[in-house]
Parts: structure tokens; sequence; C-alpha cells
């Protein structure tokens, strides 16, 4: 993981707030590599560099992880 800027934990905070996670536990998963922090850590980082606001982020991340674990259950197990 790399260095995150003060705006970029902001909004990180925000969507991990709303999808009832512990910032600083959901922080130590995707160091500690856990996929499916990792794959919503990569899906905000993206969003944030395009510049979506968090409010659309929270749609669009909350749509791709239904999509995620109900289409695609062999995803986590190919992650370990």
């Amino acid at each position: 993981m790399k260095t995150i800027t003060k705006e970029q934990k902001k909004f990180i905070t925000k969507i991990v707030k709303y999808l009832h996670m512990d910032i600083t536990d959901f922080l130590n998963s995707v160091t500690s590599g856990r996929c499916y922090e990792k794959t919503i850590y990569d899906w905000v980082v993206k969003l944030y560099h395009k510049g979506v606001n968090h409010e659309s982020a929270i749609q669009i991340i909350c749509r791709a992880r239904v999509f995620l674990l109900t289409r695609n259950s062999l995803y986590f197990t190919s992650c370990r």
C-alpha cells in the first residue's frame, strides 16, 4: 500500500464507514493482503484518482461488491 494523502484518507474513511467497517482494521487488512479489503481499497483509490465524489463512489462500490459477491464466488478462493 502506497502512502496516502490526507484527502485520500478522508475519502477512503467515508466509504469504509459507510460499509460498516473500522478504518484501522480495514487498512491493516489491506496491508496484510486480505483479498476482499484489497479489492475494495483498489476500487476506492481508482475512483478517487478519477475524481469521483464519495457519494457516487459509494454507489459504484456497493453495486460492484454485490456483483462480485453474488456472481464470482471463485474470486475469493483464487486470491490465496
